[in-house]
């Protein structure tokens, strides 16, 4: 069974933790769920898990990044085999992969129009070819330079 949590990074007490969530609760009953939430206290590196009673639901996740900001929430959901895994890395890798398949339009882009060039190239080159005797023949008359004019 997945147990989410939501870990919050403060120099908040636990207490002033707490009596935020209970507002939030006395606000809308909505912000109550399931989400087990969890103050970290990055000067004593020492982490708390509070009581089921203040487990929060994803909308109030929301508004805890808004009063604690981004960088200072994490949510998790735990696997079969008990192994912490980031909720938000899935957000991570989808923009990643989004940002992957732009390069790619990109790229495939540039190959369009460096085909559309050979084939253009290839529609001149073809007047060059003559039958002869011993089959078809490229001849070129004239000066080959590299300048285009």
């Amino acid at each position: 069974m997945n147990e989410a949590k939501i870990w919050i990074r403060t120099e908040d007490l636990v207490e002033e933790v707490q009596q935020y969530i209970l507002s939030l609760f006395e606000e809308d009953e909505e912000y109550a769920g399931n989400i087990r939430v969890v103050v970290y206290n990055p000067n004593s590196k020492k982490s708390d898990n509070i009581s089921h009673i203040y487990d929060v639901s994803q909308m109030a996740v929301n508004v805890l990044k808004e009063h604690y900001g981004d960088l200072n929430i994490k949510v998790t959901g735990q696997n079969k085999e008990g192994n912490p895994k980031s909720l938000d890395c899935i957000a991570d890798s989808l923009e990643k992969i989004v940002n992957v398949l732009e390069r790619l339009d990109d790229t495939l882009g540039c190959i369009n129009t460096r085909l559309r060039i050979v084939d253009n190239l290839a529609d001149d080159l073809a007047e060059c070819v003559v039958d002869s005797p011993g089959g078809k023949r490229f001849c070129i008359a004239g000066s080959v330079t590299a300048y285009e004019g």
